[in-house]
């Protein structure tokens, strides 16, 4: 922007003065970008030829597919009154998928995509005639790559299959989360979408995503009941990396719901197949009476120690390493409840069992953090003991009046 400001500025000095006056009162400056992201749209349609993504969905759905440059090449060779190759929904979807990357916090809505699909100019770039993207067959692409949850599975295998092997990624190191989907309106009708948790509770979808650390490839995913929980989640994504994941161990960095008793047991016995190691905090209740003895013996014992690490920005601020920690054994624990039979009210005495298993645990502390946390609370402490005597000041004072009926 500075250069095109220079090549401004000198054009502007040839002009006369009265000109100067008349041209700068006329400009004006926008917030507002209104370029097409064509560019963007091409890019984000190759990108995906690259890695097959609209060649293995229509695979799977049984489509006959054409490329780009087969496209381009009927759209630019035919004659005037031949019909225009209709896209197939492999790369209908694929230009769905390219507007989520070029513009992903303003996507194109279905009825959008033939008047939009004009301004990309698809035509000449793509070889797909604009008219052709109406609202209709964008809808049918939708229906026919959603009518089987495993058709989507199968593409994404495909996919991390070959970006894996074309660009070298490596697959051993992976990243576990769940998320909620609140929804609403005709969504609410699907057989999935049941009340969760939370405040709003009353219609969710729970959302599991499995990414590749470092390349952030997505290579696993599964849309559950919003009733589900989380942690029993970790079976199906085992499966999933053991699929595609690299020959040897692999790693699972995982949020605190997933580590159960039952969890741990489950990689236990599958450590032949395939040993994961992890790492995740632990739900393990840090006002507990028993974690508080550990930490003040770890202090009486000298079992903190200082710990090498450093953030990015410690690291550039030339900070030493603040953080402290100690481990020790932690046992977790997990009610093992048998299903009751149809017509049972209550579980038989000692059917429930209770699993504990042994895990190592670190406990650290921030000095940095620590401080400004110990300077929060005391900043709050003051607030609510002001707010406290304010609320004692008003105490047996008011005055009720008695309304005569």
């Amino acid at each position: 922007m500075e250069g095109l400001g220079a090549v401004f500025q000198s054009i502007i000095t040839l002009l006369p003065a009265e000109v100067q006056k008349e041209l700068l009162s006329r400009l004006k400056i926008s917030d507002e970008i209104n370029a097409s992201p064509a560019g963007a749209i091409l890019m984000g349609m190759y990108v995906l030829e690259y890695v097959g993504f609209s060649k293995y969905v229509d695979d799977l759905l049984g489509e006959e597919h054409a490329t780009i440059e087969q496209l381009k090449n009927h759209y630019q060779c035919r004659a005037p009154f031949e019909k225009p190759m209709i896209p197939s929904i492999g790369i209908i979807l694929s230009l769905m998928v390219a507007d989520m990357i070029a513009c992903p916090r303003n996507l194109t809505p279905a009825y959008r995509f033939e008047e939009m699909a004009g301004e990309w100019r698809t035509g000449p770039l793509l070889g797909i005639e604009p008219s052709l993207l109406n609202d209709d067959r964008i809808g049918r692409a939708m229906s026919a790559i959603g009518a089987d949850q495993q058709i989507m599975h199968e593409v994404l295998f495909n996919m991390v299959m070959e970006s894996g092997k074309k660009a070298g990624i490596p697959l051993n190191k992976f990243i576990l989360d769940t998320t909620l989907l609140q929804l609403d309106g005709k969504f609410k009708d699907a057989p999935k979408v049941v009340p969760g948790r939370g405040l709003n509770s009353f219609s969710q979808l729970i959302v599991s995503m499995v990414i590749a650390s470092g390349s952030r490839l997505p290579v696993g995913f599964s849309v559950l009941a919003g009733n589900t929980s989380d942690s029993s989640t970790l079976p199906g994504i085992y499966d999933t990396v053991n699929r595609i994941a690299d020959e040897g161990a692999v790693e699972f960095l995982m949020d605190r719901i997933y580590p159960t008793p039952g969890n741990i047991e489950f990689l236990k016995e599958h450590q032949d197949e395939r040993m994961v190691y992890w790492v995740s905090p632990l739900k393990m209740g840090l006002s507990e009476k028993k974690v508080r003895e550990l930490i003040n013996a770890a202090y009486r014992n000298g079992g903190w120690k200082s710990v090498s690490y450093r953030s990015t920005k410690e690291i550039k601020a030339k900070i030493a390493s603040p953080l402290t920690a100690f481990d020790a054994i932690w046992t977790l624990e997990e009610k093992i409840k048998p299903e009751l039979v149809p017509g049972q009210k209550r579980r038989p005495k000692g059917s429930i069992q209770t699993l504990k298993v042994e895990v190592r645990c670190v406990f650290y502390r921030h000095e940095l953090n620590a401080e400004n946390e110990k300077e929060r609370r005391s900043i709050k402490k003051e607030e609510l003991e002001k707010a406290l005597q304010d609320f004692y000041t008003k105490l047996n004072k008011r005055k009720y009046q008695k309304l005569d009926c």
